[in-house]
């Protein structure tokens, strides 16, 4: 299968009921079982998920990015479109 076939909008994978702020914490309130939001907001919650998400810095590791665009290298990441199908070619799956 493509990548294409293997990805899907977050939005589609979020589960009913639950509220999927898009936004950044200023404070956790755990005693008060809230959050307070960057932009002032305070939510409550009765279970709260936090997801760090992922920033991908490829130019942090000198030479990453060169060897994940040329692809006679067998260097990969999963973690972004670009470079998955190469890591799948490259892993011969």
């Amino acid at each position: 299968f493509s990548f294409a076939d293997s990805t899907r909008p977050q939005k589609d994978v979020i589960p009913p009921g639950a509220c999927w702020l898009q936004t950044e914490v200023a404070a956790f309130l755990p005693e008060k079982n809230s959050i307070k939001l960057a932009n002032g907001q305070t939510i409550t919650y009765d279970s709260l998920v936090v997801s760090m998400g992922l920033k991908n810095d490829y130019e942090k590791i000198p030479g990453l990015k060169e060897a994940l665009a040329d692809p006679k290298c067998p260097v990969g990441s999963i973690y972004a479109g670009d470079y998955a199908e190469k890591t799948k070619r490259v892993m011969g799956a």
